[in-house]
């Protein structure tokens, strides 16, 4: 006689599931995420308008921007720990949770977080014309190291190489290696710049600099009133300022004063006085 099946659906636990604890009740948390959000917002607009409308004296205004720099939602591109640098900054300047009012500390830590965060090195950390506008600012050029050396003159081409020996009073030699031989000789013992390592903007980087910016949204609900037609604008308009991003030709290396190098002659740090140069990416490439 065959046995009768095994009815489906739910089967009765063993004595081995009986043991098991029961799954605890879910409960409500004391805040919801909607309510963090509004504790979140509403602390926000306090903070932004007493920014705007308070009294803050200089010290703390130095001190808001270290706290800023290191903030969580600032993403910092640097070389090495940049990070845990500016972390220790901040809590170099900061006791019990309160921005500390030590006027000679929080201008160690601005220097220090403006060392760490500023790079004009080429690559993921470089910071572009804000760090050569820095630069400018502080006096930078003085402390450039001399650039007449086999490891520098030997990135140039055969034009550059000629026309930094011509702002030394070196003519140029049947080989490169002869010139650049001869460069290096001329600038020993003193130091010598080459115009695309200056820190002041060419006349081409202020007008690049001094154009309105623009914020894009990524939003894919955001329909607005925005038409098609004005959409392939905006983007004809991306193209042409990425296209006017490139190369600058080196007729503006042609221009350079040919005393640029007198300074040479002195002992006191070289300071160089305005000159046209192209950008200082694009000196060297462009040749």
């Amino acid at each position: 006689m065959p046995e009768p099946e095994a009815k489906k659906g739910k089967t009765r636990s063993t004595d081995g599931d009986s043991n098991e604890a029961p799954t605890p009740k879910k409960t409500r948390p004391e805040i919801t995420h909607k309510g963090d959000e509004i504790i979140g917002a509403l602390p926000t607009e306090a903070l932004v308008k007493s920014l705007e409308v308070n009294a803050v004296d200089d010290a703390t205004l130095i001190g808001l921007l270290i706290l800023a720099l290191n903030a969580r939602n600032v993403s910092i591109q640097t070389h090495g720990s940049g990070h845990s640098t500016r972390t220790k900054l901040v809590q170099s300047i900061t006791e019990g949770g309160r921005l500390c009012h030590d006027v000679e500390r929080l201008r160690v830590a601005a220097r220090q977080m403006l060392a760490n965060v500023l790079s004009c090195s080429l690559g993921h950390g470089d910071s572009g014309l804000p760090a050569r506008i820095a630069g400018d600012a502080v006096g930078a050029d003085a402390h450039l190291g001399n650039m007449a050396t086999e490891e520098f003159l030997s990135c140039l081409s055969k034009t550059a190489i000629e026309r930094v020996g011509s702002s030394l009073n070196v003519l140029p030699r049947q080989r490169v290696k002869e010139t650049r031989a001869a460069v290096i000789a001329e600038a020993a013992g003193s130091t010598y710049i080459h115009p695309a390592a200056l820190f002041a903007l060419s006349q081409a980087e202020i007008a690049h600099h001094s154009e309105a910016s623009r914020d894009y949204s990524w939003g894919y609900g955001d329909t607005g009133d925005a038409s098609d037609e004005t959409t392939e604008q905006a983007d004809g308009a991306s193209r042409a300022q990425n296209d006017s991003l490139g190369p600058e030709p080196d007729a503006d290396l042609d221009n350079l004063n040919s005393d640029e190098n007198a300074h040479l002659d002195n002992e006191d740090p070289p300071i160089v006085q305005e000159r046209a140069r192209a950008p200082r990416r694009h000196a060297v490439a462009a040749e």
